[in-house]
C-alpha cells in the first residue's frame, strides 16, 4: 500500500478579484422601502394624534380630580390626627391625675392601719 498525499488545489494567482469576487456567488441583499411600508398602531389613523392629545388631556383633568380628593382627605385625616393627639394629652393628664389620687389613698390606708 503506498500513502499519497493529497494536495491542495493550487488556484491561479493570476485570476483577478473581480473573478474570484463572481465565483463566490453572494446572495443578494434585500432591500426593503420603509416609506411605502405602514406601521400599525394609534399613530397610524388620520387624526390619530388629536385623540391621543384628547386621551390625555382627560387624563390629565382626572388626575388633578383625583390628586383635589386627595387633598382634602388629606386636610380631614391631618385634622382627625391633631384631634387625636389632643385627646391623647388629655388622657395623660387623667392618668397622672389618677396615679396622683391613687397614691393618696393609699398613704391614707397605710397611716390607718398603723
Amino acid at each position: 500500500m503506498s500513502a499519497k498525499r493529497v494536495e491542495p488545489k493550487k488556484t491561479s494567482l493570476s485570476k483577478n478579484y473581480k473573478a474570484v469576487c463572481l465565483e463566490l456567488k453572494p446572495e443578494p441583499i434585500k432591500t426593503y422601502d420603509y416609506k411605502g411600508a405602514k406601521q400599525e398602531g394609534p399613530f397610524t389613523k388620520p387624526g390619530g394624534t388629536k385623540e391621543l392629545k384628547n386621551e390625555l388631556r382627560e387624563v390629565r383633568e382626572e388626575l388633578k380630580e383625583k390628586m383635589e380628593e386627595i387633598k382634602q382627605i388629606k386636610d380631614v385625616m391631618d385634622k382627625d390626627f391633631d384631634k387625636l393627639q389632643e385627646f391623647v394629652e388629655i388622657m395623660k393628664e387623667m392618668q397622672k391625675d389618677m396615679d396622683e389620687k391613687m397614691d393618696v389613698l393609699i398613704n391614707i390606708q397605710k397611716n390607718s392601719k398603723l
